[in-house]
C-alpha cells in the first residue's frame, strides 16, 4: 500500500462524440488508458446507498423505562417488551453503556445508560444503531423521524450529539484485483486482507494480513475513517442475507427493462465506514454542523468522494483506476454533491485545556473503590477526597448540576456502601 501523491484522472468521453473533445460529455462512458478504451457500461452497480446509521443522543433518562430494563436485566430476563416489540436485551458495556436491546424485527439496536454518567444526571445515554433492513426502505426523512421517536420513549431533553454511517455501492461487472491492497493509496497504516492465511506482515505500526486469493480488504480502524472491499455474495450466505439481498439487486433494471442482477457471477462491495469523531472532523471543516443522520446525508456524496479519494486504486503511477474513478465521480448518495472542499479539521489542544466531567466522574469513582478496599471510614475518605486534588472539580461539576456539596458527600457514602466486602467502620 503508497502513500503518494494523488494520481492523474484519465480523460473521459462519449461514444457518440469521441472526436469531439468541446462537445464530449463530462461524464463519458468511455475513459481513455494507456492500452485503449475502458467502457464503464461494463459495469453494473446494483445499489449504493447508507448501510448503517449510528446515531448518538444527550438527554436525561425516563425513570420508569430506564427501572424497566434495570429490573429486566437484573432478573437475568432473556427479552423485555417496549413499544409492542420484544427486544432482546443485553449487556452494552463494549459499546460504553449500561444495557443493550436488539430486534431483529425492528432492525434497530439500541444501547442505553453511559457507563460514564449516573443515570439520573443529563449525559450520553442513549446510542441507536440501524441495520441495512432498516434503512433500505426509508428516506432520509423516516429514518431520522423513527430513531427519533424511539428515542423519546427512553430520554427527554433530547439533543443529537453525533452520528456515524457506513455507505456502500454494490457492483457486477468487475473483479477486485488480488493485490489491490499493493496498488491502493491511502493514509491508513492498517490493513486486513482476508481469504486463507497465507502471510502476515508486521513493520512497526504497520499491519498487513494476506489471506491467499483476495476476498476481503479492511483499510483503517473503526474509530476513524475506516474503508472497506469484499466480496458481498460470500458474505450475503454467510450471513444468511438470501432473503434481503438479492431482492434489492434485483430492482435493478436493464435498458430492456430486465433484471441487471446476475446470480451467477460476483458482487463486489465497496464501503466507506465513517465513524462520528470523523464526520464532526468534516463538519469543522466545512463549517457546519452534523450531529443528526439527516444533516450528514446532505453530504454523503461529498464524503464518498473523499473516501475514495484517501483510499484510491491506481491502475499505475500515473493515473488512477478508470474503475475506481467512474465510482467516485459517477455515484450519488441521496443529494448531488455540493460545491464544497470536503477536508477534515482535527481539535487542537486548548492552551489551558479543561478535564471533562466524565474524566473527573470516573476517577471519583476508582478513588472511592480504592478507599473501600482500604476500608476507610467514612470521615477519612471525605477528608481524603478533600485533599485529592479532585475536589474542585468534584464541587464545579455538582454546582453546574444545580446540587450542594453535600451531596458530594452522600454519593461518596453511597459508593463506599455498595461495595460488598466494605465494612462501614466507625
Amino acid at each position: 500500500m503508497a502513500t503518494r501523491a494523488f494520481g492523474k484522472d484519465n480523460v473521459r468521453n462519449s461514444a457518440n462524440m469521441f472526436f469531439d473533445e468541446e462537445l464530449a460529455s463530462q461524464k463519458g462512458e468511455l475513459f481513455v488508458i494507456n492500452d485503449g478504451v475502458w467502457n464503464s457500461d461494463t459495469v453494473t452497480v446494483l445499489h449504493n446507498g447508507v448501510d448503517t446509521v449510528k446515531q448518538l443522543y444527550s438527554g436525561l433518562v425516563i425513570k420508569p423505562m430506564f427501572d424497566q430494563v434495570q429490573t429486566a436485566y437484573d432478573a437475568m430476563l432473556e427479552e423485555v417488551e417496549i413499544d409492542g416489540i420484544l427486544w432482546r436485551l443485553g449487556s452494552g458495556r463494549r459499546g460504553g453503556y449500561r444495557y443493550s436491546l436488539n430486534s431483529r424485527e425492528k432492525g434497530l439496536v439500541i444501547l442505553l445508560g453511559s457507563f460514564y454518567c449516573m443515570p439520573e444526571y443529563n449525559g450520553h445515554h442513549l446510542k441507536i444503531e440501524t441495520s441495512p433492513s432498516f434503512t433500505l426502505n426509508r428516506t432520509v426523512d423516516e429514518i431520522q423521524s423513527e430513531i427519533d421517536r424511539i428515542a423519546k420513549l427512553f430520554i427527554t431533553q433530547l439533543l443529537h450529539t453525533g452520528c456515524a454511517v457506513h455507505f456502500c455501492a454494490d457492483v457486477q461487472g468487475w473483479e477486485c484485483p488480488d493485490d489491490l491492497d499493493y496498488r491502493m493509496t491511502a493514509r491508513a497504516k492498517r490493513v486486513m486482507r482476508h481469504s486463507g492465511l497465507s502471510t502476515f506482515e508486521y513493520a512497526g505500526s504497520e499491519v498487513a494480513m494476506c489471506y491467499g486469493r483476495g476476498q476481503s480488504f479492511l483499510f483503517g480502524t473503526a474509530s476513524s475513517l475506516q474503508f472497506a472491499v469484499y466480496n458481498k455474495s460470500k458474505a450475503v450466505k454467510d450471513k444468511g442475507e438470501e432473503h434481503l439481498w438479492p431482492k434489492i439487486w434485483e430492482t435493478k433494471q436493464t435498458a430492456m427493462f430486465d433484471s441487471a442482477y446476475d446470480p451467477e457471477k460476483t458482487v463486489w462491495r465497496i464501503e466507506a465506514r465513517a465513524h462520528h469523531s470523523v464526520v464532526e472532523q468534516f463538519a469543522r471543516g466545512i463549517g457546519q454542523e452534523l450531529r443528526a443522520f439527516k444533516a450528514v446525508a446532505q453530504h454523503l456524496t461529498g464524503l464518498w468522494k473523499y473516501s475514495l479519494n484517501n483510499f484510491r486504486l491506481d491502475a499505475d503511477k500515473n493515473y488512477i483506476d478508470p474503475f475506481w474513478q467512474y465510482m467516485r465521480d459517477d455515484l450519488i448518495f441521496y443529494h448531488d454533491a455540493k460545491a464544497i472542499e470536503y477536508k477534515r479539521v482535527y481539535k487542537t489542544a486548548d492552551i489551558t485545556p479543561t478535564v471533562s466531567d466524565r474524566a473527573v466522574m470516573v476517577c471519583f469513582g476508582q478513588l472511592c473503590s480504592l478507599y473501600a478496599k482500604n476500608q476507610f471510614s467514612l470521615s477519612k475518605a471525605s477528608s481524603c477526597l478533600v485533599n485529592s486534588g479532585l475536589w474542585a472539580n468534584l464541587c464545579s461539576i455538582y454546582v453546574s448540576r444545580g446540587l450542594e456539596v453535600d451531596d458530594i458527600y452522600c454519593d461518596l457514602e453511597n459508593k463506599l456502601n455498595k461495595f460488598p466486602f466494605y465494612r462501614s467502620a466507625a
